[in-house]
């Protein structure tokens, strides 16, 4: 995989002719993809499917990217950024065709999604202008060829691109298009006259290039695909198209664009930014806004009441994923994240940590925050050890006891099962007593 370095939550519009309201997409229901299991696409460029990422979070990396190319700028305003550190501002100069396009050679591959967020500037023109893509070059062909239909052997692309009347199009060049230059095709699944896009808003924009099939003996199948998604709704599909001749000739470059082309030149000064572009072999998909912590067992400065096998339950607001160590526990010096298994539990929501043995130290506040494996909204919150505090009162009384007698016998992982069996015993008596009168430390 490669990467130049590591939500805002956004509706796609309708806008009808005869109306001056808007309205939602009434097309195929949103899928979750994989951007789905990446809250703010943090890790996403590790997914074994994604080929090549552009986060613009590091500014140097961005730099390095378009080099010394005219039109190109890293920002880290808020309210130019989608998700991370930072995104891509874009400058078309009047008259000119500025900004010109960017190309990266990727894995190759037969199918190629390609997602990634715009937004334009108030005022913005609306000049013809393209937007990202893939090519296949066979080699020695590259680069370039406007105007040159593809003949089976040699290439063929997809990119998106803007019309002057703010409609998205695919722009593919493939060897049955209509004529020199590439196929312009509006979304199919929607009315395209009413698909219309606005300034001072990002969309979520997604296409997917499925090359076709050959036979055996070298004829082509009509099988290959086009799809477009505007936030998550899929408003485009052609099928039956072909591409190439030979299954060799696959897809193996990323091209990044803002070019405003043909005859066309930019009609003003003005800025669009650009954000989270994935090239993968899978559906991508919007960003997903990570889980918030909603609810802690115990709770916030509580106390962890067992001897050994402490069991710390945090519920979400809506579905977690784990990835590895749930939560950093650091506490008397050391991080104990790492001495506690962790598992989701059945809701889907609730994560559940349990000490594997005893491994906190007694009469010890530990800070607790999530951990490598868990991505979801940052929190913190401290806990205290106190053996035998099973009413979470910050003291050990004869109370603690009552919590024992009520329920003796008890198979569970409760705070009542002191010493850490899975059991509630007359043993856990003991552990009020040896404790009786200690009280939770003063925070430091």
């Amino acid at each position: 995989m490669q990467v130049a370095s590591s939500a805002q939550k956004v509706f796609f519009i309708l806008a009808l002719l005869t109306s001056a309201c808007w309205v939602c997409v009434g097309a195929e229901a949103q899928t979750l993809g994989l951007a789905a299991q990446y809250p703010n696409d943090e890790g996403l460029g590790d997914d074994p499917a994604v080929i090549y990422m552009l986060d613009f979070n590091d500014q140097q990396q961005t730099q390095a990217w378009y080099g010394t190319k005219d039109g190109y700028a890293w920002t880290n305003d808020p309210n130019e950024v989608v998700a991370g550190g930072g995104a891509l501002e874009i400058q078309q100069i009047e008259g000119t065709h500025i900004p010109s396009e960017i190309y990266t050679w990727i894995t190759e591959t037969d199918v190629a999604y390609v997602r990634w967020y715009r937004k334009w500037e108030r005022g913005y023109d609306w000049t013809q202008h393209k937007m990202s893509g893939v090519y296949a070059w066979a080699p020695g062909e590259c680069c370039g060829g406007a105007g040159v239909p593809p003949d089976g052997y040699d290439k063929y692309s997809c990119k998106l691109f803007v019309d002057w009347g703010r409609h998205p199009r695919f722009y593919t060049y493939h060897p049955d298009q209509a004529g020199i230059y590439g196929d312009e095709l509006l979304p199919n699944l929607v009315d395209p006259a009413t698909v219309v896009l606005q300034t001072q808003r990002w969309y979520c924009f997604e296409m997917m290039i499925q090359a076709n099939t050959v036979q055996p003996g070298g004829t082509p199948n009509y099988d290959g695909e086009l799809k477009m998604w505007i936030d998550g709704q899929l408003v485009g599909h052609y099928d039956g198209m072909r591409f190439r001749n030979v299954e060799t000739l696959k897809i193996n470059q990323f091209t990044y664009s803002a070019y405003v082309g043909g005859t066309w030149v930019s009609l003003r000064d003005q800025k669009l930014w650009d954000d989270q572009i994935v090239v993968a072999t899978e559906y991508i998909g919007p960003l997903v806004e990570p889980p918030v912590l909603v609810s802690s067992e115990p709770p916030a400065d509580g106390t962890l009441a067992k001897t050994q096998n402490n069991v710390i339950r945090l519920t979400f607001d809506r579905p977690i994923t784990l990835y590895g160590q749930g939560l950093s526990i650091f506490g008397g010096g050391w991080e104990e994240g790492n001495a506690f298994t962790y598992l989701v539990e059945p809701d889907g929501t609730t994560l559940k940590a349990i000490e594997e043995g005893p491994m906190l130290t007694n009469l010890t506040w530990y800070h607790i925050t999530p951990g490598p494996g868990l991505h979801v909204e940052p929190f913190a919150f401290d806990l205290c050890t106190l053996a035998g505090d099973c009413n979470n009162s910050g003291r050990v009384t004869t109370a603690d006891y009552s919590e024992v007698k009520a329920y003796m016998g008890e198979y569970t992982d409760a705070p009542y099962d002191l010493n850490g069996t899975g059991r509630i015993t007359t043993a856990d008596y003991s552990i009020v007593k040896a404790n009786m009168g200690s009280r939770a430390p003063t925070k430091p």
